[in-house]
């Protein structure tokens, strides 16, 4: 099976704290990419700039990398899609 990055706009990039939790645990990004076996760290530097999402296997490793939950690291994007469904569960609630 062959995992993919999503790419993303860069007008919109995605909003994340992996280079914080990163620093914090005291890791390179170089580091960070070997442990993981990505090809480069070239491709760890896009997801902390927001140029691209990790997939869910990438996620889940960092989370266990620099010991967070994965809504932590991206905690503005999970916040932002929460939001939208509370939205929508409310309007259903009061359409009813």
């Amino acid at each position: 099976m062959r995992w993919v990055s999503v790419r993303v706009s860069q007008v919109h990039p995605i909003k994340n704290r992996l280079r914080m939790y990163r620093k914090m645990a005291g890791l390179t990004q170089v580091q960070v990419a070997g442990l993981m076996e990505l090809v480069s760290s070239s491709q760890l530097s896009r997801w902390e700039r927001g140029e691209r999402m990790p997939t869910l296997k990438h996620s889940l490793q960092l989370a266990g990398l620099y010991n967070r939950l994965v809504t932590d690291l991206f905690f503005d994007v999970f916040d932002e899609e929460r939001s939208k469904l509370v939205i929508k569960q409310t309007s259903k609630t009061k359409n009813k």
